[in-house]
């Protein structure tokens, strides 16, 4: 079930917007809770399952994600409150795949499948706080979510370290820190002196040359690469406090 519902998720990203996307979506949402159902079922009888754990955070994750997909482009959702209902949903999913990834790991201290998908997890969700401080006039909220968001990126940073220590040549892993060494940064520069955010981009950047080293033509970690350098060359002063 959360196979058909992640395949579902995925192709309403490639539907109109309309009756067409809100079925597929819809779709989507009630394998996802299908799949969840089932998770809890199992772990009801045998809650020291961690493949059990693990499967139900990556459920959570998915379902985090389409909501945020939903409320993005789901032209019924045209009331303030429906988009905040569903963000604070998606962050409530986020925040429960969190805790199932720790729970594999408190079974299976040595997991990188668990490990590695806690990292997204926190990723997606900071991503998420990201967002919706853009949008935010009140300058005391932008502040907290932006400092959760930090919070959200470190301990990600922090899950993709304990992978590689144990899988050095993860490819994937050293891409995924990269990306949120570099949102990280991006994150924390109008707060933060300006050699911090140098560090976070230089660490990406030597997680993405590493990849390349791997993988020579991995296009995203090249990409990553020319981008970053392009920011480093912006950090000529310290940021002003100006949100």
């Amino acid at each position: 079930m959360r196979l058909r519902g992640s395949l579902l998720a995925a192709r309403s990203r490639y539907v109109e917007g309309g009756e067409a996307y809100a079925q597929v979506a819809e779709e989507a949402d009630q394998a996802f809770a299908g799949a969840l159902e089932a998770f809890s079922k199992v772990l009801s009888v045998a809650p020291n399952d961690t493949y059990a754990h693990i499967n139900q955070g990556n459920a959570l994750v998915s379902r985090g994600d389409l909501l945020v997909h939903r409320a993005l482009d789901d032209r019924r959702m045209k009331s303030g409150q429906a988009y905040k209902a569903a963000y604070e949903a998606a962050q409530q999913h986020y925040a429960g795949a969190v805790a199932a990834y720790d729970e594999a790991l408190r079974l299976a201290p040595n997991d990188t499948s668990a490990q590695t998908n806690k990292g997204t997890a926190l990723t997606h969700h900071a991503n998420l706080l990201v967002w919706l401080a853009r949008w935010v006039e009140d300058r005391e909220v932008y502040a907290l979510l932006s400092e959760a968001a930090q919070e959200y990126y470190e301990a990600a940073v922090e899950a993709y370290d304990e992978v590689l220590r144990l899988a050095p040549d993860a490819i994937g892993v050293h891409y995924n820190e990269a990306e949120a060494l570099l949102k990280w940064g991006l994150c924390m520069q109008s707060v933060v002196p300006y050699e911090v955010t140098r560090t976070r981009w230089q660490a990406a950047r030597g997680h993405a040359e590493y990849v390349l080293t791997l993988a020579p033509q991995h296009e995203p970690a090249q990409r990553l690469i020319a981008r970053v350098g392009r920011l480093l060359n912006t950090l000529t002063a310290e940021p002003d406090e100006s949100h």
